[in-house]
């Protein structure tokens, strides 16, 4: 029973510090009958009972079409829970992934997306507005180093994500624990769990990630401690980013994004000191750009709002203070070249 308490209390933990759940609300669970889904699927039921939330649990499973897939041992572990497992048939699924085998392997890339599809149609048709997953700890490690060598940034998927297009929030209520807890637990609690009959298990990409962690966590013990608070550490990032400063030509000036919060309180400050309105909080406004002299101190301020649905940003053109109006033109000009460069895909509307 240890274990099960301990993820109990990850989980626990996770709902309070992102609001994952709420009660009364319908959940739908993607099963593929692995021991990450199988697990979610046992902590959760009991979780709802634990906390009093009464949420409604909505288990499904896709079946691909591929080759030895059986469902009816699951379906019976779930019934044992007290649910219904609903299979959705895309059998054709695994027709048209096979014919686009790259290096002998499935496209992982394109299967994830028919899933994702498939579940929010799933989704949609039960009035379900939230979709929970099973990834764990251990996934968001890997899926940063993926982002890290494959794309250039620093980045892992979230505890809670909402899809305006969708209308969806996906959960994860296991982002606290750790593989090897799930592993634990399976053999403690007895959750019954399928082989895998993807042919692409053992040899992804991802696998060569995990391999590398756990070379990693081999010579050096903490070190999945502390990239595990790493992922929650708002107060010790400390990366170029924040440093940038770009001079504006011909100018003592130079602009830089504003991230912390002190800037902002200075761009409130700034804002206000100069009569400008209403400060532009809205959900959408994606960058704020501060304007500073050689001091460091904030001189002028812009913002960008994006519109994603229609690929629209407005723009905001900065507000000069009267001690540095000779140098608006060349102000202008860089901000011009700035949104070209940028924003070249946009259609760019000035005010």
């Amino acid at each position: 029973m240890k274990t099960i308490r301990h993820i109990l209390g990850k989980i626990k933990k996770a709902d309070e510090d992102y609001s994952l759940i709420a009660p009364g609300e319908k959940i739908a669970l993607g099963i593929s009958g692995g021991k990450d889904s199988m697990a979610l699927l046992y902590c959760l039921n009991l979780y709802n009972k634990y906390s009093k939330k009464k949420f409604q649990i909505y288990p499904m499973i896709i079946d691909l079409g591929f080759p030895n897939f059986k469902v009816e041992k699951i379906q019976e572990y779930v019934a044992s829970l007290g649910y219904k497992l609903d299979v959705i048939n895309q059998r054709d699924a695994y027709k048209i992934l096979d014919e686009h085998r790259e290096h002998g392997l499935l496209p992982c890339s394109i299967c994830a997306k028919m899933k994702k599809s498939m579940i929010d149609k799933f989704a949609k048709a039960h009035g379900i507005k939230k979709i929970a997953f099973a990834h764990h700890v251990d996934d968001a490690l890997e899926t940063l180093l993926m982002n890290m060598i494959y794309g250039g940034r620093i980045a892992t998927f979230s505890p809670y994500m909402h899809l305006d297009k969708d209308d969806v929030n996906f959960i994860r209520p296991f982002i606290y624990v750790k593989e090897q807890e799930i592993a634990s637990l399976v053999k403690e609690e007895k959750i019954y769990i399928e082989t895998s009959v993807c042919p692409n298990d053992k040899l992804t990409t991802r696998e060569n990630i995990k391999n590398i962690f756990k070379n990693i966590y081999l010579d050096y013990p903490i070190a999945k401690q502390n990239f595990t608070k790493m992922l929650n550490d708002d107060v010790h990032l400390d990366l170029w980013f924040n440093l940038k400063r770009i001079a504006i030509k011909n100018t003592p000036l130079y602009i830089k994004k504003i991230i912390y919060a002190k800037e902002m309180v200075a761009y409130q400050n700034f804002y206000q000191k100069n009569h400008l309105g209403k400060l532009p909080f809205k959900g959408d406004i994606i960058a704020y750009y501060g304007i500073y002299n050689k001091r460091n101190a904030l001189q002028g301020a812009y913002y960008l709002i994006i519109n994603k649905k229609e690929k629209i940003i407005i723009t905001k053109r900065p507000f000069l203070r009267p001690t540095i109006k000779k140098y608006q033109d060349d102000v202008m000009a860089y901000y011009d070249d700035y949104l070209n460069k940028n924003y070249s895909s946009y259609l760019i509307k000035r005010k």
